[in-house]
């Protein structure tokens, strides 16, 4: 009976190819950061614009593990301390560069998703309109941004138009809910003073 070691159970990391291994090490260290973006969420909050930023490129970098990006800018909106443009413009250009590792893990792992319905359906609008499904996705937000960066890093579509479509939906989206967290405040104190 042989043995298992460590290294004998990652010899599969030895076949993958250097985009591949390269969007390995994007996913790991997503997952670093969320752990630790858990932890100190508090202290980002605490910084501001610069917190808003921070903790979008953090919440976004971990595919497919949910992190509190949108509630965090909820809560600096609400302090009423901020102005909501600009949360909303830190928040869209740290949340679009973060989304960058679900793109990588496309672009090396094109088989990660492949026969999944919604996986296809996201492949087949990219194809159709990539910068459109972009910006519509990052906008509303219901259906997981990273699909959509998987599938455009699968689709080798220029990262740069990713990263500006990714912008243009985020940021109006986040002065939205930077807004929301303001105006929730302005009707929790009208309900309280009448």
């Amino acid at each position: 009976m042989r043995s298992l070691s460590w290294r004998g159970s990652l010899r599969w990391v030895r076949r993958l190819s250097f985009t591949q291994k390269l969007a390995l090490a994007a996913v790991v260290a997503s997952v670093g950061v969320a752990y630790l973006a858990s932890r100190y969420f508090g202290t980002l909050q605490g910084l501001g614009y610069v917190g808003a930023f921070l903790i979008n490129v953090i919440g976004s970098s971990s595919v497919f593990l949910p992190l509190p990006g949108a509630v965090g800018i909820f809560a600096l909106g609400a302090t009423g301390d901020f102005s909501p443009v600009l949360l909303g413009l830190f928040a869209g250009l740290g949340g679009s560069l973060g989304e960058v590792t679900g793109y990588l893990a496309g672009y090396g792992g094109r088989a990660m998703l492949e026969g999944r319905p919604l996986y296809g359906r996201m492949v087949a609008w990219m194809r159709r309109r990539g910068g459109l499904t972009i910006f519509v996705i990052a906008l509303v937000g219901v259906i997981p941004f990273d699909l959509t960066g998987i599938a455009a890093g699968a689709l080798r579509y220029p990262v740069w138009r990713f990263l500006l479509f990714a912008a243009l939906g985020k940021i109006p989206r986040f002065m939205l809910i930077a807004w929301s967290g303001g105006w929730g405040m302005d009707a929790l104190h009208w309900l309280v003073g009448m």
